[in-house]
């Protein structure tokens, strides 16, 4: 298709960029967030989001790791709707991340003194870096390196 065709069919570039997100978002959905909802417990659900959303890698659902981490890095400071859109599916991913983690504590699976927003972070930051490795290395070392830190978190959070 012509760039004049895709400017026809989108009216922008701004309409292109927010289509494309809107289809990635359906995809992450549908391999990372739906495998997750029908999970008998919140640190249940909370392993299966971390898993679903290494296996999305690892199995090079876009060329160059996750989505959302290489688009946000792309408009990261360039203010408007593209960016308000995947800061909001930050937000959303983390939040399901939070919830899980919250459910996890109320089910007694993670210790009650554990900082939900802190554990996300960490747990998130485990899981970027084998996003940024494996875009890299292409190799799988990244993605178990991602998995063991995270389990090493997990155990970690549990009760005393």
């Amino acid at each position: 298709m012509s760039k004049s065709g895709i400017f026809a069919h989108f009216g922008s570039k701004e309409e292109l960029q927010l289509a494309t997100i809107e289809r990635a978002n359906e995809i992450f959905d549908e391999r990372v967030l739906a495998p997750a909802r029908d999970a008998s417990g919140g640190l249940e659900r909370l392993r299966l989001l971390v898993d679903g959303y290494l296996r999305y890698i690892e199995t090079d659902t876009f060329p160059g790791g996750c989505f959302f981490a290489s688009a946000l890095s792309e408009v990261d400071m360039t203010p408007g709707v593209v960016r308000d859109r995947l800061t909001d599916f930050l937000g959303q991913w983390l939040g399901e991340l939070e919830q899980a983690v919250r459910d996890a504590q109320r089910e007694g699976d993670i210790d009650k003194r554990e900082d939900p927003a802190q554990l996300v972070f960490e747990i998130e930051a485990a899981i970027l870096l084998a996003n940024g490795q494996y875009v890299v290395m292409r190799t799988s070392e990244p993605i178990a390196h991602g998995r063991r830190a995270v389990e090493r978190l997990l155990a970690h959070s549990q009760p005393s």
